[in-house]
């Protein structure tokens, strides 16, 4: 089952509503595993926050196809990005004011 979670910052910044991790629709006939499992991630070529397929040894932006940073990494993340034990992720770098404000929220669940 995956989350339904949005982004938002201090500096005005709100993203659109995303679907992080993996339903039953990200798996195939006869395959255990997920073949797609969606995460957020930060584009440095074109400052955006997108969600990208984690399953891809190479990972790219939805928007220009730059080489992606993905959130819970240290170069954007000050702060894992997680939410096992909060609904709320703080500490992670803003595309639009470049600071370490911008904030997770789990909203939902889908599948």
């Amino acid at each position: 089952m995956g989350i339904m979670i949005d982004a938002h910052c201090e500096c005005g910044f709100e993203s659109r509503m995303m679907g992080a991790g993996y339903g039953f629709h990200s798996f195939r006939e006869g395959k255990k595993e997920p073949q797609e499992d969606y995460w957020p991630s930060y584009c440095p070529k074109c400052r955006t926050l997108g969600m990208t397929d984690t399953v891809p040894k190479t990972r790219v932006c939805e928007h220009c196809g730059g080489k992606v940073l993905m959130y819970g990494w240290k170069k954007v993340s000050k702060n894992e990005l997680s939410f096992r034990d909060d609904s709320k992720s703080t500490g992670h770098l803003c595309p639009q004011c470049q600071k370490f404000t911008l904030v997770f929220e789990e909203i939902g669940m889908w599948d």
